[in-house]
């Protein structure tokens, strides 16, 4: 059997859970380095985030909110620092 490939969820500001984005989330050890503004400060990215191929865009500075496969917060209101839309899938960092 193999596991979800996407078993963490993304919602969008204005959203409900039910609307959210299949993602996966991890540390950041793979967005190392990289820098965003947030309330005028720069700080780091904590997490890389994959999704599907048919994911919509999501905009630089849009407020989203993680959740794992359980239902916990990864992340709580937190900005998209930068979002790309690859040949397989996409790629997101907060």
């Amino acid at each position: 059997m193999f596991p979800d490939q996407y078993p963490d969820k993304l919602v969008r500001q204005g959203e409900t859970i039910d609307q959210a984005l299949p993602c996966r989330f991890y540390p950041n050890s793979r967005s190392r380095g990289m820098k965003k503004v947030k309330d005028g400060n720069e700080v780091d990215v904590q997490y890389t985030i994959s999704m599907p191929e048919e994911t919509p865009n999501l905009a630089v500075g849009e407020i989203v909110t993680g959740y794992d496969e359980r239902g916990n917060v990864i992340v709580w209101n937190d900005t998209i620092a930068i979002f790309h839309h690859g040949h397989f899938h996409c790629v997101a960092y907060v």
